[in-house]
């Protein structure tokens, strides 16, 4: 998926949102770099940079803070579901396939196909499997799962393999 050069454009800014969002998956900061530098391009730097931006305000740090008078205090099942929603909302927008969330997707078909309201949970399952059907993002998901990198091991196979290069200062 396309996007504007706003994050590769700022990179010191972004890339810093990037070790706050990230940097507890790396033994140190330099290990982070490292990981950078092996983006073979400014737009696949770019892409990394505004999603880990965007892991960082919107999933890590994104908390629903009830305003009534006296409480003030962050609502967690609203931020857990927002978050969990925004997660898989990430990873969708890493795809190049077409995309559409559900909400949308939802608002769309039910102009020509009288949806609402939904009157039961079973009907807003089976809306929900139909766009999972046509969109694929069931397969989606398991595969970005299944090719995401475990631990440090695919770090250190880069690593001993001499792959490694300086591109950002510590």
């Amino acid at each position: 998926m396309s996007h504007d050069n706003r994050y590769i454009e700022n990179e010191p800014s972004f890339l810093e949102y990037s070790r706050n969002a990230l940097g507890h998956h790396f033994v140190s900061g330099s290990d982070f770099d490292q990981y950078y530098c092996l983006f073979p391009n400014d737009e696949s730097k770019n892409e990394f940079l505004r999603v880990a931006s965007f892991y960082l305000f919107l999933v890590k740090n994104g908390n629903w803070i009830n305003n009534v008078v006296g409480k003030g205090s962050v609502t967690d099942y609203l931020t857990n579901s927002y978050k969990l929603v925004r997660i898989f909302s990430l990873i969708e927008s890493l795809s190049d396939r077409e995309h559409q969330d559900f909400f949308r997707w939802l608002c769309t078909y039910s102009k020509t196909n009288s949806t609402f309201p939904v009157e039961s949970r079973s009907g807003l399952d089976a809306l929900f499997q139909h766009v999972q059907q046509r969109f694929r993002r069931d397969q989606f998901l398991r595969n970005f799962f299944r090719a995401a990198p475990r631990g440090t091991a695919g770090h250190a196979e880069a690593k001993n393999s001499g792959s490694w290069k300086t591109c950002v200062d510590s």
